[in-house]
C-alpha cells in the first residue's frame, strides 16, 4: 500500500503569506523551515513549538517593544526606552542615525522615527 502526504507550508514573506505546497510519496525526507516571524500571537506559538525555538509576534512590534513567542507556551517582551526600529512601507528596519547626503542636498539620518533634515551648507 502506498501513502501519499502533502506538506503545507506557510512563511511570512516581504508582502505577505507565501504557501507552497510539496507532495510527498513514501518515505521522503522533508527539510523543515524555520519561521523567524509570525503575523500573530496564535501562529507564533504554534510555530515556536513546532520547531523549538523562538518566534517573533509581528502584530506586537513597536518602535520600542519586541514580543517572541517561546516554545513551551510563554511570551517574552524586549522592551527598550528610546526607539530601536521604524516602520517603512510595513516593514520593520532598525533605526540609523548616520547623516547621509540626500539628492535634494539637505542632511539627514538615514532612517529615523521623524523625518529631519539639515541644510547642505550656505
Amino acid at each position: 500500500m502506498s501513502w501519499v502526504v502533502a506538506l503545507l507550508v506557510v512563511v511570512m514573506g516581504a508582502a505577505g503569506p507565501v504557501v507552497a505546497a510539496a507532495p510527498l510519496a513514501g518515505r521522503e525526507a522533508v527539510a523543515a523551515v524555520s519561521v523567524a516571524e509570525a503575523p500573530d500571537t496564535a501562529s507564533a506559538l504554534v510555530a515556536a513549538r513546532r520547531q523549538g525555538t523562538p518566534v517573533l509576534v509581528a502584530d506586537l512590534t513597536t518602535e520600542t517593544r519586541l514580543v517572541r513567542a517561546k516554545p513551551d507556551g510563554a511570551m517574552v517582551a524586549e522592551l527598550t526606552t528610546v526607539p530601536t526600529r521604524v516602520n517603512r512601507g510595513g516593514a520593520w528596519t532598525n533605526v540609523d542615525t548616520t547623516l547621509a547626503k540626500r539628492p535634494d542636498g539637505m542632511v539627514a539620518p538615514r532612517t529615523a522615527v521623524t523625518e529631519l533634515a539639515f541644510s547642505g551648507g550656505g
